[in-house]
């Protein structure tokens, strides 16, 4: 497949280029047809994309059309009107932060880092030490607008913090609307120092930079924005993921003196995530999981069952990349095989019986009582089973309802209790609150005065090969707190 870069007009001082060539090879379901992605990017991003775009183009044959410009103009527009952009790159990821606040971008994947420096002519000419250099009258120095770059707004953060700011902004020649128009007036002798990106020194001659301990820590993520409104979510997000991997434009990064993100996600076009749930999480997890693959364009394999099982399954060698685990409890027994844990949820237990509850019962107290035909959860193969297990221990009665007799099913878990109660199998079952939700009508719910509950975490496997993936799949979960709740579980997320 041959190789197409249109560079057209300027407009607004605004470079735009037209990069790609038919529809991929992959049919990705879009809304957008064949039209091509448009991609707004600060210029600090110019030499990676112009390289990166030419190979993902050739390899998907998916069109990527460009608008470069300062971080901060690109910002206004995007707010302005999102409806002309699917994918934000600002020069850090502030700005796409900022568009996420503003509801104008739905994921943001991670890229790169680069880091502010003093760039001076190669040789360094006028003997450039660090920042305090910046204020020496025989200087010639630019700096990025304040308004229309990150670089802008970082030289102003950094001199501010040596209490230069005020003295620095009068000395300065020229504040430009670009990095890379400040690259170039140092390069033709314009300028004797600006501050820039690490990053844009590497892909200019005639030029090098010095580092400063205060613009060092200052070092900013590159991330992009998939925006919110975009026609083409999947062709939007495998462009980001393809920038993401370290086989793909992940090395194009670092080729350009960019430092890659850590552990990116390997490069898959028909991504797939293995993720184990707990079988209490089905009714409030399947819709997203589907509405997740058709946007990501990619595939959830996804394993409900009680997560006993799925700890045993684990251990015989199942490898997931991500779990919702029923209880924390659950997690601790593999926490090796996983990272951070992220709260997510609680689920009360509570105990349902046939509607009007004709047996008369008040609470655990009464499971024991003569002629009950009681429903359990399996205490090995479940978390409900084990937390009923440990809770009826601790409350004394564990003994007294297994002698009696009343024990007629001990499920692997809570949905089989609920099944049997409504067959006329069962006289009453201990299942969490999320089983009870969905036959309200049904059944009658007897809430437990103990506050028995279990607590749900997420997390994603050390060894997953896709683990911004999986967090952006946790990220899609987040978003479904009102369904979470209307099922039963209390929220128990913390940004």
């Amino acid at each position: 497949m041959g190789r197409v870069l249109l560079l057209a007009a300027v407009l607004a001082g605004l470079v735009w280029a037209l990069v790609g060539h038919a529809r991929g090879p992959w049919g990705l379901d879009t809304k957008g047809g064949s039209s091509p992605l448009v991609l707004w990017a600060a210029a600090s991003q110019q030499a990676v994309l112009e390289e990166a775009l030419l190979q993902f183009s050739e390899e998907t044959g998916i069109q990527v059309q460009v608008q470069y410009g300062g971080s901060g103009t690109l910002l206004g527009q995007f707010l302005l009107d999102a409806n002309g952009c699917d994918v934000f790159l600002p020069a850090d990821d502030s700005f796409v932060q900022a568009a996420k606040a503003k509801h104008r971008v739905a994921e943001i994947v991670g890229l790169a880092h680069m880091t502010p420096v003093i760039g001076v002519a190669s040789g360094n000419p006028q003997g450039v030490g660090g920042i305090e250099d910046l204020l020496r009258p025989d200087l010639r120095v630019g700096l990025g607008s304040l308004e229309a770059t990150s670089i802008g707004k970082l030289s102003k953060q950094a001199l501010a913090e040596k209490g230069q700011w005020d003295v620095a902004q009068k000395h300065v020649k020229v504040f430009q609307a670009t990095v890379t128009e400040l690259a170039t007036d140092l390069v033709v002798g314009n300028l004797d120092a600006a501050i820039v990106w690490d990053t844009t020194c590497a892909q200019f001659e005639g030029m090098e930079f010095v580092s400063d301990p205060t613009l060092t820590g200052l070092s900013q993520r590159v991330a992009l924005g998939i925006a919110a409104s975009t026609r083409q979510p999947s062709s939007a997000l495998l462009l980001a993921r393809w920038l993401q991997a370290p086989e793909r434009g992940g090395g194009i990064y670092t080729k350009h003196a960019f430092q890659r993100t850590a552990n990116g996600d390997a490069w898959n076009p028909r991504a797939e995530l293995v993720v184990y749930a707990g079988s209490m999480f089905h009714a409030a997890l399947e819709d997203v999981f589907q509405r997740f693959e058709e946007r990501e364009g990619v595939r959830v394999t996804r394993i409900y069952n009680g997560c006993g099982i799925l700890v045993a399954q684990m251990r015989s060698g199942g490898e997931p990349d991500a779990y919702f685990s029923c209880d924390s409890s659950f997690l601790d027994d593999i926490e090796e095989r996983f990272g951070k844990r992220q709260e997510l949820s609680v689920n009360p237990l509570v105990l349902i019986v046939p509607a009007g509850n004709p047996k008369g019962i008040q609470g655990l107290a009464d499971l024991s009582q003569a002629g009950l035909d009681v429903g359990l959860a399996h205490p090995t193969q479940s978390a409900l089973g084990r937390l009923t297990q440990n809770h009826l221990k601790k409350l004394g009665l564990w003994d007294k309802i297994q002698t009696s007799g009343n024990v007629k099913q001990d499920a692997p878990q809570g949905d089989f209790l609920v099944n049997a109660l409504l067959t006329g199998s069962l006289d009453v079952a201990l299942v969490y609150a999320s089983n009870a939700s969905l036959v309200r009508e049904s059944l009658s719910v007897i809430p437990l005065d103990e506050g028995i509950a279990a607590h749900q975490p997420f997390a994603i496997a050390k060894d997953s090969s896709h683990p911004h993936l999986s967090q952006r799949l946790f990220d899609a979960v987040l978003e479904e707190r009102e369904r979470f709740e209307n099922l039963g579980f209390r929220w128990a997320h913390r940004p």
